[in-house]
């Protein structure tokens, strides 16, 4: 994944899976694509990704395998950023 993959997707949602097959277990709404400094041979543009969710079906800081109807599935490693009560956000980064 790239960061001309995901920069016109702000604003899409991704699904999480259940362990049950088929079943959705929450939705992720991208609401941030950021380029980030630095960069390698390997990754010459890293960027962050800011997704948020609803507080009621938390994530643990773990990888994911989401899906968006444009990207397609990704396993994608979140990190919980922070929490009102009602929304809860999550941050990737590629790099």
């Amino acid at each position: 994944m790239e960061f001309q993959d995901v920069q016109l997707l702000v604003g899409q949602k991704f699904d999480v899976p259940s362990i049950e097959e088929g079943i959705v277990y929450t939705q992720l709404t991208l609401i941030s694509v950021e380029r980030i400094p630095g960069g390698t041979e390997m990754r010459p543009e890293p960027f962050s990704l800011i997704f948020e969710g609803s507080s009621s079906n938390p994530l643990d800081q773990a990888s994911f395998l989401l899906s968006n109807a444009t990207l397609g599935e990704h396993p994608i490693f979140i990190v919980p950023l922070s929490d009102n009560g009602t929304v809860r956000e999550y941050q990737a980064i590629f790099n």
